[in-house]
């Protein structure tokens, strides 16, 4: 786990998580495309 130098935060930012919540946005939209790529397909 890497958490970053910041001057005593109310609780530390883990590098991790942020970037695992990107990646989960990411995937969520490209989700989202896909579905709506299947539904235009189905009309």
């Amino acid at each position: 786990m890497v958490v970053t130098a910041l001057p005593k935060p109310e609780k530390p930012v883990v590098v991790e998580d942020v970037v695992v919540s990107a990646l989960a946005v990411r995937k969520a939209r490209e989700l989202k495309k896909f579905m709506d790529w299947i539904e235009k397909k189905r009309a």
